[in-house]
């Protein structure tokens, strides 16, 4: 009887997966992205038409979509600080979406800070 035992292969270690927070604190950056943009279509179409007077409609949309887009940073910040706290998940879109919900924030910042300053530098 002559029976040859196959050796037994090491179980394959679980590799954690990307936490849920941190894709969400991606997803937000790439949201936040999105309403950036069309707060900056918004701008452009209310300085660049000079045919027609813009409602005070298009320029509330444009600070509702600043704002959401603000809101949207901060909440993708601090999804991201949280998933950096879970264990044994992996990190990278956490780290991803604070560095680029950061970006984003300050962005906006500097952008609105250099606006307010042209119109009050360009009132007569």
């Amino acid at each position: 009887m002559n029976q040859s035992v196959q050796p037994v292969p090491p179980p394959v270690p679980d590799i954690p997966r990307h936490s849920r927070l941190s894709r969400a604190s991606f997803g937000l950056s790439l949201v936040a992205v999105g309403l950036a943009s069309l707060f900056f279509v918004f701008a452009y179409v209310l300085t660049m038409d000079s045919t027609t007077i813009p409602g005070r409609g298009t320029a509330a949309a444009g600070l509702v979509l600043l704002i959401a887009a603000g809101l949207t940073s901060l909440t993708g910040i601090a999804l991201g600080i949280w998933s950096l706290f879970r264990p044994a998940q992996r990190k990278v879109y956490g780290v991803l979406g604070i560095i680029f919900n950061v970006l984003i924030l300050v962005s906006l910042g500097i952008l609105t800070g250099l606006g307010l300053l042209m119109s009050v530098t360009s009132v007569p």
